[in-house]
């Protein structure tokens, strides 16, 4: 029988997996609903002339937010002694448990969150609507997603920097989850905070030591402005964060198989 990858053997691993973890799904997602519709609710009651245009932020914003929570609470077992041994127990490979936890946590909800939201906001507009008969019918469509830009940076900002920025930072949640035993989102979010911070007051000092007068956000501008105009800049750029990204799964990955060791 293959050790790796054996798509019998991975179907029963999903199946034990989704009857222990379902209960806990639906209770995740039935919240996330309540709060979701809540959210919106109040908006709809503050502003009730919103259009499709204005519910773009929102999509992103609450979509970055959710992600953030659900990826970073992968590999739940993890959290306790008793439940990572009987994980560790069960008959199933490394891989495997990898690309399970993987396609449920990135990828499936990729699929399902534009779903959950449109729905939801379908729903809150038409009970804002009853309560609030003088409330407008407020739309939302996914146009903006298929609406190619006529600046060719921006397309390729959209397109390709972006989603593949959003795979890097689900890959360095995941891994986090895997590293921390306690406490995983949170530790992972500030240790990945505090090196942005030094990252950036890296450079300041560097610019402060270099007297660059007009300072790192005038430099930073001129360094967009120059990826504006040079398509090389950006491929540049994307295969950096693939790198980068394949590098953090791989980590993600060896770093399970020892926990299994």
């Amino acid at each position: 029988m293959n050790q790796i990858f054996s798509p019998s053997r991975f179907i029963k691993y999903a199946v034990y997996q989704n009857r222990m973890r379902g209960k806990i799904l639906l209770l995740t997602v039935a919240g996330a609903f309540v709060a979701l519709m809540l959210f919106m609710f109040i908006i709809l009651v503050e502003n009730s002339s919103l259009i499709n245009n204005e519910w773009n932020n929102t999509f992103f914003l609450t979509g970055v937010i959710a992600a953030i929570l659900y990826i970073g609470n992968s590999f739940p077992y993890f959290r306790k002694k008793d439940t990572t041994i009987s994980n560790i127990m069960l008959p199933a490979s490394v891989f495997e448990k990898f690309v399970y936890e993987y396609f449920v946590r990135v990828v499936l909800f990729t699929l399902f969150y534009p779903l959950f939201f449109y729905v939801t906001l379908y729903l809150t507009d038409k009970i804002t609507h009853f309560i609030f008969p003088n409330n407008i019918a407020t739309s939302f469509n996914f146009d903006f997603l298929f609406i190619k830009s006529s600046r060719e940076s921006d397309y390729l900002l959209f397109y390709y920097v972006a989603p593949a920025f959003y795979i890097l930072a689900s890959s360095i949640l995941m891994a986090g989850t895997v590293v921390v035993r306690k406490f995983p989102l949170i530790k992972t979010l500030v240790a990945v905070g505090l090196l942005t911070l030094s990252v950036i007051g890296y450079f300041f000092l560097i610019s402060e030591k270099m007297y660059l007068i007009n300072g790192i956000r005038y430099y930073v501008q001129k360094y967009y402005s120059w990826m504006e105009s040079n398509e090389s800049a950006f491929i540049t750029l994307l295969i950096f964060i693939i790198f980068t990204t394949i590098t953090t799964l791989a980590y993600t990955y060896f770093k399970l198989k020892e926990k299994e060791v």
